[in-house]
């Protein structure tokens, strides 16, 4: 709504569609100059035909409330389920209610109380960037099942896609339950982006983040870039997410149970698998021979540890020549790997006809390889 006057005088072609109020139009505008009228009447037309949401400062001045007021007052109709104007407040003051009053009419004498706490949302900056940070991770993570189709049959992505809805539930169940809203929004900037900074960098590069403040996304495209690039099919996170997806199916079933590792550092893996009294390490890796090798190179794996070890290759086939790649592995220096179990999800997957039939196979690696 507002803009650079400069570059609208300078490039009439690229802005001049844009709205642009400078101080100066604004002061004559309170002031009721008619020299602000268009603006004026552009602002009443854009809140006449669609939804407006003001970011910042703008939201908060004395004419944009005007020009609400007499766009409701005009006659203009309401969705009437819906709150007509919210105010990122606690508590609505008399001025809002004011407002309020003018333009719910008749119905505000009846439900005041009801239209004041509806109207009021306590929503600042931090809280909604981190609302934002949310929707876009649960966005872009449906957006990726969607992309594997062609490879992913109806078991696989409605697996996917109803974990997800369950993921984003529990997530919202476990902050809304903090009631200090300020610590809310801490909790979830401490706890959720370190996970998932901390996962993906393994799963990638086989590597901790040098900070915890650091952060390695789930995905480097945007949403449209998601929905349009056949890259990202390549990247096989479509695969990584049943996955992810299964693990938790066979935990809800009683196969095992799932915790985060104890410590930051790679040596505990992604998660911690409890089954039948023994603990697994469990590392998910995106390639399984440049990662196992990584992971060896990082000392990430300790046979002495009395854990045992378990790594997931979620879009890999297990290859055919299992013994050439013993012997490549058992070079001096690096671990026997004869030892340490490598599930391949994606065979595991695509022979499974149920997802009760994919989360027994998975139990019985877990069972292998404790």
């Amino acid at each position: 709504m507002h803009g650079c006057a400069r570059k609208a005088l300078e490039n009439h072609g690229l802005y001049h569609h844009h709205l642009i109020a400078t101080r100066r139009c604004i002061n004559k505008w309170i002031a009721g100059s008619k020299e602000s009228l268009p603006f004026q009447d552009a602002i009443r037309t854009i809140l006449r035909r669609r939804p407006a949401l003001f970011v910042g400062l703008s939201g908060q001045d004395c004419n944009i409330h005007i020009e609400f007021l007499n766009t409701a007052l005009a006659g203009v109709s309401f969705e009437t389920s819906l709150p007509r104007v919210i105010f990122t407040v606690s508590a609505i003051d008399d001025y809002q209610e004011d407002i309020l009053e003018a333009i719910h009419g008749d119905d505000y004498n009846t439900n005041a109380e009801q239209i004041k706490q509806q109207s009021a949302l306590p929503l600042y900056a931090k809280p909604l960037l981190g609302s934002l940070y949310v929707m876009t991770l649960f966005e872009k993570a449906s957006k990726l099942i969607e992309r594997g189709d062609s490879e992913l049959d109806n078991l696989h992505m409605d697996l996917a896609i109803h974990n997800i809805i369950e993921f984003e539930e529990f997530l919202r169940n476990r902050y809304d339950a903090i009631v200090d809203s300020r610590e809310r929004w801490k909790t979830l900037a401490d706890e959720l982006p370190n996970f998932i900074n901390r996962f993906v960098s393994l799963y990638r590069s086989q590597e901790i983040p040098s900070h915890p403040s650091s952060y390695a996304p789930l995905c480097e495209k945007n949403i449209h870039e998601i929905e349009t690039s056949q890259e990202i099919v390549d990247m096989n996170l479509h695969w990584l997410l049943v996955a992810l997806a299964s693990l938790k199916e066979g935990e809800k079933a009683g196969l095992w149970t799932i915790s985060e590792p104890i410590s930051y550092d790679g040596k505990n893996g992604q998660f911690t698998i409890h089954q039948s009294g023994r603990t697994i390490r469990l590392f998910v890796l995106n390639n399984s021979s440049k990662g196992s090798v990584r992971l060896d190179k990082q000392n990430f794996i300790n046979l002495d540890n009395p854990d045992c070890y378990a790594i997931l290759y979620p879009s890999e086939h297990e290859p055919a020549e299992r013994e050439t790649l013993a012997i490549k592995r058992e070079l001096p220096g690096l671990v026997n790997w004869d030892s340490i179990v490598e599930i391949w999800f994606r065979d595991i997957a695509e022979n499974s006809t149920t997802v009760s039939q994919l989360v027994d196979a998975l139990k019985n690696e877990f069972i292998r390889a404790a």
